[in-house]
């Protein structure tokens, strides 16, 4: 039976180091391996960001995760491809330094830390971590021929970044040149599942973001949150949705009484947040334990506002090398720069060099 479950982005930690968002994240991973032992999956997929720290994960989190894999693994009925995400990579550019490698030694997890193809009964599938620069990759794994299956962790130009509806703006160096990462560079697939954005999303007909499988701010507020099982063979997609998640709940403030606030995030949007009632109505949500978090926020800020720095500021991070770039380019061309004769191409090197110290990529 050539049948994958795939899921992406679960970005384990302790969410504002609140303990009880790891057991959270383990849920689903419980829920992921349950799922693929009803329906008989020998193969499980997952596309990238397993942790969400980068470079320091702590030893609660790692070790539960490391437990649970142990748990779920131990009949041997099921493989699982880990795949290498931004989030799991120590340095943003580099693959061999990463957070799931230790992982590998669990029997039946394979992790994908490298541009690879493996075998999947009859089907040859082609997986691509995270990279900042993806095109070239793309073009050795698919060798200019029609290739079956591609699952990769990647920015897409156009795709939904959250539920406000930002999209992103990915552009990067190729060939000497400034390039759009479309959906077009994906034409030599019959199938594309990608990781990377947690908005679950189809950009065509075959290509598709998975999505993380539960909520994971507000960002991801009402979204559908699912894991999907796909035939190789007869490329149907089955969903599977998780509904047992905390949710993130952004409510106005006249309706309250409509949700149900326990076990979830919740955000109170009120026009004037000084109002005497307003002020009471959320002290009082405060001394209810049964909620995971209340926050009050006021109504005139617009989503759209909001929207747009999202975006500004996801370009930043899909683009540092330009960022760094554009900085020395800007710098040389003043009369008077101090770097105005030194070789560019070491300056851009040394500025990489120093956000990666810094933590900044």
């Amino acid at each position: 039976m050539a049948k994958v479950l795939i899921y992406s982005d679960i970005h384990i930690h302790a969410h504002k180091k609140n303990a009880d968002r790891i057991e959270d994240c383990l849920e689903v991973l419980d829920w992921v391996y349950k799922v693929a032992e009803r329906n008989s999956i020998k193969h499980v997929l997952f596309l990238g960001d397993l942790f969400h720290e980068r470079q320091k994960i702590d030893v609660l989190t790692y070790q539960k995760t490391f437990e649970k894999l142990v748990e779920a693994h131990a009949s041997g009925s099921f493989t699982t491809f880990l795949l290498l995400g931004n989030h799991d990579m120590y340095y943003f550019d580099k693959w061999d330094i990463n957070s799931i490698a230790p992982l590998d030694i669990i029997p039946n997890i394979k992790v994908i830390a490298k541009p690879s193809s493996i075998q999947i009964e009859d089907f040859m599938i082609d997986l691509l971590p995270y990279t900042h620069n993806p095109l070239e990759h793309l073009a050795q794994l698919s060798k200019n021929s029609k290739r079956v299956f591609l699952g990769a962790d990647i920015s897409v130009d156009g795709a939904k970044l959250n539920s406000y509806g930002t999209e992103a703006d990915v552009i990067v160096e190729h060939d000497g040149a400034m390039v759009k990462v479309d959906k077009t560079v994906f034409e030599n697939w019959e199938n594309v599942f990608l990781g990377h954005y947690h908005c679950p999303q189809q950009l065509s007909e075959n290509i598709e973001y998975i999505g993380s499988p539960l909520e994971l701010n507000f960002g991801e507020a009402f979204q559908e949150k699912h894991i999907c099982i796909f035939d190789l063979k007869t490329k149907e997609k089955k969903y599977i949705v998780n509904e047992f998640s905390p949710k993130h709940l952004i409510i106005k403030e006249s309706q309250i009484a409509n949700y149900n606030l326990s076990n979830n995030f919740v955000r109170i949007v009120s026009e004037d947040i000084t109002c005497t009632d307003t002020i009471d109505m959320y002290k009082n949500l405060q001394t209810d334990k049964s909620i995971k978090s209340i926050e009050l926020k006021n109504s005139n800020v617009k989503m759209e506002e909001q929207s747009h720095a999202i975006k500004d500021a996801s370009a930043i991070l899909l683009n540092e090398d330009m960022m760094i770039e554009n900085y020395i380019k800007d710098q040389s061309e003043q009369e008077e720069s101090p770097i105005k004769d030194l070789n560019k191409k070491l300056l851009l090197k040394i500025g990489k060099m120093i956000c990666e110290e810094a933590n900044v990529l």
